[in-house]
């Protein structure tokens, strides 16, 4: 049965976390002898305590022994490999670091959050995800982000997964801050088990979450709250005190919370569009206009346009003379309607993509009507935030848009890992069930074992 330790962290600083960090690893007890790896998420940020964590984390872990050593995450420039995946689906391969393969035991330490754009609690294997893996979750379909989470514990699964809720980020909106206090503390020795009562504590069910429960049914860790054993302080006071808090809205449902909070409709015509990666994206650009009080203000004085993310319901159509389309599904939508009667794309040129502060495709649309609408068209299929954002402003000359900022150098690095995988430059292959500290985990056994046999003598 899986183990999760709940520790209330009483009083602030770091003491105080690596007292509850202590309590938490004595208790589960952990018997590994060769030195550990650390999967510890950039310390962007977050304050001098919060960042402290880390470092208390690979003293613990390290003991008399060696340090642990900590993987640099794969977005940093990390090296990746094309595991060869046996669990499942043979022949699938999955993307990941490459400093994994020959890892010691892994310990993951995860900022919790709500993590709406990825459908479920933002706890250790979101936080895994972005360490490790080549392509971010938010750019996969349903069923993909399913099957590369388990790719992911197939090739990472973590002995200690420790869970630093101390302050939470309870936002939609991209980079919400952690300014929710709730001086928890979650260590565990199973990923799945982490996820399932940080969701349980949000009101969340597994089956509410569907890669929780794709993963349970997969055999990487527990389908209930039964299954799982709760250790240390109660958990029923974080519990409540998440019950009071306001949820944050989907995309379809940002316009009416926005009007009924201030009074006025939102500029934005948020057109109905089937759930994936260009919605997930979307969604949070426009959590970050109106969640944040200054650019939710800012948002009465722009120009109205429409948004459409992704796949159009059928039916709907943009109602105002300026249009944003994020994703090619939601362009070729636009431009393929039989309201448009002509479509001329504007020139694009790299002086003119500098001008703008924008690389969207922009096109002049005549309509049966008479009407004249200007298209701003992200064909990437998951656009950053930040690129949705120059886009809306470029489509609006609303510079408030444009945000979140986006530093010169992540530019760059996005820039450079949208052109690789573009090319898609061979990585080596290697095959996941060679992976030695795995070899004994009890969905490998499962996996090996086969299944049951048929009992013909009845």
């Amino acid at each position: 049965m899986a183990r999760v330790f709940v520790a209330a962290v009483e009083g602030a600083g770091p003491r105080a976390a690596e007292a509850a960090l202590a309590r938490g690893l004595d208790a589960l007890g952990s018997t590994a002898t060769a030195p550990w790896t650390l999967v510890i998420p950039p310390a962007d940020g977050l304050s001098r305590d919060e960042r402290a964590l880390s470092g208390q984390l690979a003293t613990a872990l390290g003991g008399d022994g060696a340090r642990p050593q900590e993987l640099r995450a794969v977005s940093r420039g990390a090296a990746v490999a094309r595991y060869q995946l046996s669990v499942q689906r043979r022949g699938d391969q999955l993307e990941a670091h490459a400093g994994l393969y020959d890892a010691g035991p892994l310990a993951w330490l995860a900022r919790l959050k709500l993590d709406v754009t990825v459908g479920g609690p933002g706890g250790a294997l979101t936080a895994g995800a972005d360490h490790l893996l080549f392509r971010p979750l938010d750019e996969l379909s349903p069923d993909a982000r399913h099957r590369t989470l388990a790719g992911l514990l197939e090739v990472a699964d973590p002995e200690v997964v420790v869970g630093d809720g101390r302050f939470v980020a309870l936002g939609a909106a991209a980079g919400a801050p952690r300014s929710h206090h709730l001086g928890l503390m979650l260590v565990a020795d199973n990923a799945v088990a982490h996820d399932l009562v940080w969701a349980w504590m949000l009101g969340l069910e597994a089956c509410d979450v569907p890669w929780l429960h794709a993963l349970a049914l997969r055999g990487f860790g527990p389908g209930a709250l039964d299954d799982v054993e709760l250790l240390g302080d109660d958990p029923e006071p974080f519990r409540r005190r998440l019950e009071g808090v306001l949820r944050p809205a989907g995309l379809a449902e940002i316009p009416t919370r926005y009007q009924t909070t201030l009074g006025v409709a939102l500029p934005v015509d948020v057109l109905p569009c089937a759930p994936g990666p260009p919605a997930s994206r979307a969604l949070a650009w426009l959590a970050a206009q109106t969640e944040h009080p200054e650019r939710r203000e800012s948002l009465k004085f722009c120009p109205p346009f429409s948004l459409l993310a992704g796949a159009r319901t059928p039916g709907a159509f943009p109602t105002h003379d300026r249009v944003l389309a994020v994703g090619p599904e939601a362009t070729a939508a636009v431009l393929s309607d039989v309201r448009v009667d002509r479509a001329r794309q504007r020139a694009g040129s790299f002086a003119a993509a500098f001008l703008r502060r924008s690389s969207a495709q922009f096109w002049d649309l005549r309509l049966s009507d008479g009407r004249t609408v200007l298209l701003a068209a992200l064909a990437e299929e998951a656009p950053s935030p930040a690129r949705i954002g120059r886009a809306a402003a470029a489509l609006t000359r609303h510079s408030s848009l444009a945000w979140p900022r986006e530093s010169r150098y992540r530019a760059v690095q996005a820039w450079v890992l949208r052109r690789l995988r573009r090319v898609r430059l061979p990585s080596p292959v290697v095959h996941a069930r060679r992976i030695h500290r795995l070899q004994e985990r009890p969905w490998r056994k499962l996996w090996l074992q086969g299944p049951p046999l048929r009992d013909d003598s009845a």
